[in-house]
């Protein structure tokens, strides 16, 4: 991936000038994009609880705190009261990764379903903790954190991907001879164009359109709520090679609407309430 610099301002004909494609997602070539979006699985987790699977979510730091960066429903789902056991699934095979309810601490804001719905769950486990860091990766989050999005203007169109575990890829193996039962999740990493984005109270949001129930995507977005929304800033150079910088996390899903034959919209929380989460939960 080349380097490129980010321009002086967010102006659409100053990031031509850099060689950034800032048009519709059809026009993103495929294998660039399944190139970059390889590159978020060690950042990706999902969730079941008890033998069902739950939502999504991305390994972030806020100050000391190692967790999961979430949809507030989420969390809800995951920690109620009857819930005996919290597995987190962080690979494309079945295991099961269980953690203590006990071992993680969530501050959430929501859940309301047209928002706010964000939640950070601090994992405070060590041995879990210490296998994470071994396997996974954590972006850490700050009121300072920012990247080539942020200087987007307007960012109607702008490709992204959103990142998650669909429910209706999962699977459930029960009887299984070394455990009771185990859980197969699929990492999917869905084309997404913000359609808008807009500020409500302390908190920003995205609406993204993406394809559902054709070309390979789930009919339902359940199961991706609470996972990572990602730009991909993609440059295309003179000759007309493309090449990308390493995607940036700039969200979080939480809700799903607006069916039609072709697709739906998910509403995200957009980098701005990232950064809010990055002072508040310090």
């Amino acid at each position: 991936m080349e380097n490129i610099p980010t321009p002086p301002s967010g102006r659409r004909s100053d990031l031509r000038e850099y060689g950034m494609m800032v048009e519709p997602s059809d026009t993103f070539p495929i294998a660039v994009f399944d190139r970059a979006t390889e590159s978020l699985l060690p950042y990706s987790v999902s969730f079941a609880v008890d033998k069902r699977p739950s939502g999504s979510g991305t390994l972030v730091t806020i100050g000391q705190k190692y967790g999961v960066l979430t949809a507030a429903h989420v969390v809800t789902d995951i920690l109620q009261p009857e819930a005996r056991e919290v597995t987190i699934i962080f690979m494309n095979q079945s295991h099961r990764f269980r953690v203590g309810k006990d071992f993680l601490v969530p501050r959430s804001i929501g859940p309301v379903d047209e928002g706010p719905d964000l939640a950070f769950v601090e994992i405070l486990d060590a041995t879990k903790l210490g296998t994470l860091k071994g396997k996974k990766s954590f972006i850490p989050l700050s009121p300072h954190y920012s990247g080539a999005y942020d200087f987007l203007e307007p960012k109607i169109s702008t490709v992204c991907c959103l990142f998650g575990t669909p429910a209706e890829f999962d699977i459930v193996e029960e009887n299984n001879a070394a455990a009771p039962w185990f859980i197969t999740r699929t990492f999917f990493a869905a084309r997404a164009q913000v359609v808008s984005s807009f500020s409500r109270g302390e908190f920003d949001y995205m609406k993204m359109g993406v394809i559902a129930g054709s070309d390979g995507f789930p009919r339902r977005y359940a199961g991706m709520s609470g996972g990572g929304v990602w730009h991909i800033p993609l440059f295309k150079s003179e000759t007309g090679e493309y090449s990308y910088q390493h995607p940036e996390l700039i969200g979080v899903a939480f809700w799903e609407s607006d069916f039609t034959e072709r697709g739906c919209t998910i509403t995200c929380h957009g980098p701005q309430s990232l950064k809010k989460v990055g002072v508040d939960w310090i």
